[in-house]
């Protein structure tokens, strides 16, 4: 028995049946029902995994391939054990339960081969195909199986859902509307069926906590803060456009980190990050910029006026985990430039926590305040070190001179800075030390020689010290 709301068919708690076609394959293809004008115009990156538990394998050919962790449209993800929380730049987020094999197709859609998953999509329109059904969350949390009859089962927790049998006819009555705490089944022959009691506690709508086995208690990675990890969360990997503040489509439309960011010496907001107060370009010219919101500046030098990719925080993986251990990129244009993949993921590897790439010319301002806010203790000091990665010696031309510069800035004031420094140089350690009432942290890499190629300046294991409790 079904009722119209809208033209949307809502299951009434009874059980219920209808039969349609059964469809769906495993080619990984683009379904018609999805907008292929949209998956068209969806390149670059438009996921990307935030986090995942300890226990995580990949099956064969189903790893992410990107240092960042993003995702492009078309990526298959084929996890073997373990849970994967993803994002989806339209705002959606997922976490997949292994075994799962699940395909990326846009900024807000999705293919679910085999396995569970649940989700979130506030915004809403997160559409989610799978062998028997298209799954449309319209504002809510729910859950997805597929078993290996290829049956698909969905449980909305909150909010509705929208459930649509593969190839029925695409209409408003061929809809059928689930709204909190009901269930379906659509079956390989296109039966529907609600008012199923369904286990949904299998259904992990949260990853669980696990402790950092490389931070102590009063330990903040600035890997967190740049990512914009919440307190135990510990995300793999995030990115920052300094042109634009977003962590969304810039930069992920870019399918390689090494795009050029021109100044236009105004300093950029990062609404989505509490914990980061701005970023910004230094212009080319000798003078004055903007480094954070109660309106002070710096004086720097003339510098090339542009930066290169994105500000990017990367944690360091165990080795069975990590996709990219062992890969070696050599003298082919990897995430960051030549040879930087290999360069990378030899400091991951000995680093204790992970590395920060601040590729100049470029600045980022964190507050204090906020992080004080999130831990609810004050921050005593910061400590990490400083390298350069410049891989020109691989490369043709040859670079031999390329040097960079590196300030601290805490309230618009000088506390630490390393001038000209080129790999040849090695490592250094850089502190600063935090006094009550300081307030914004800006963190500034500019070049030394008029051109910021193959400065590859990396922070490895920067990390903030919280006071006593």
């Amino acid at each position: 028995m079904s009722s119209h709301r809208g033209g949307v068919k809502e299951l009434a708690p009874q059980r219920q049946e209808t039969q349609v076609a059964a469809a769906g394959d495993q080619s990984g293809n683009v379904p018609g029902e999805l907008d292929s004008s949209r998956v068209k115009d969806s390149t670059g990156f438009v996921a990307r995994i935030l986090a995942a538990t300890k226990d995580v394998t990949w099956s064969a050919d189903g790893a992410p391939t990107d240092f960042l962790m993003r995702l492009e449209v078309g990526n298959r993800i084929r996890l073997a054990t373990g849970l994967l929380k993803i994002e989806f730049s339209g705002g959606a987020e997922i976490i997949l339960h292994a075994p799962a094999d699940l395909q990326v197709l846009g900024p807000d859609a999705a293919r679910l081969f085999s396995g569970n998953l649940t989700g979130r999509s506030d915004a809403g329109s997160f559409n989610l195909f799978t062998p028997a059904a298209k799954v449309i969350d319209v504002g809510t949390e729910f859950g997805v199986s597929v078993d290996a009859d290829r049956n698909t089962g969905v449980s909305v927790f909150d909010g509705e859902v929208h459930v649509r049998p593969m190839q029925q006819e695409e209409s408003p009555d061929s809809l059928f509307r689930l709204t909190r705490g009901m269930s379906a089944r659509v079956d390989r022959r296109g039966f529907i069926q609600s008012g199923l009691d369904v286990d949904s506690s299998r259904l992990r709508r949260l990853l669980p906590h696990e402790a950092s086995t490389t931070l102590g208690a009063s330990e903040v990675s600035l890997i967190d803060i740049i990512s914009g990890s919440g307190v135990g969360e510990r995300r793999l990997a995030g990115s920052i456009d300094p042109a634009t503040g977003y962590w969304g489509q810039p930069p992920w439309q870019q399918t390689k980190g090494v795009e050029p960011r021109v100044s236009h010496g105004q300093l950029v907001s990062v609404d989505w990050n509490p914990l980061l107060d701005g970023v910004f370009v230094p212009p080319a010219e000798a003078g004055p910029i903007q480094i954070d919101s109660s309106g002070r500046s710096i004086t720097l030098g003339p510098t090339c006026g542009a930066t290169w990719g994105s500000i990017w925080a990367r944690r360091r993986l165990d080795h069975s985990f990590d996709p990219l251990a062992g890969v070696r990129d050599e003298n082919e244009q990897g995430f960051w430039g030549v040879g930087t993949i290999a360069a990378l993921m030899e400091r991951l590897q000995w680093s204790r926590d992970g590395l920060v790439g601040i590729h100049p010319n470029v600045g980022v301002t964190v507050d204090l305040d906020e992080v004080r806010l999130q831990r609810g203790r004050s921050v005593r000091r910061m400590r990490g070190v400083i390298a350069h990665l410049e891989k020109s010696h691989e490369s043709s031309p040859l670079y031999p001179g390329v040097r960079a510069d590196f300030r601290i800035y805490v309230d618009g004031t000088l506390r630490f800075e390393r001038l000209g420094f080129r790999r040849s140089d090695g490592d250094s350690q850089f502190g600063v030390n935090f006094e009550d009432g300081d307030r914004f942290l800006t963190l500034v890499t500019t070049d030394s020689d008029a051109s910021n190629a193959f400065d590859h300046v990396i922070l490895i294991d920067p990390i903030l010290e919280l006071a006593d409790p």
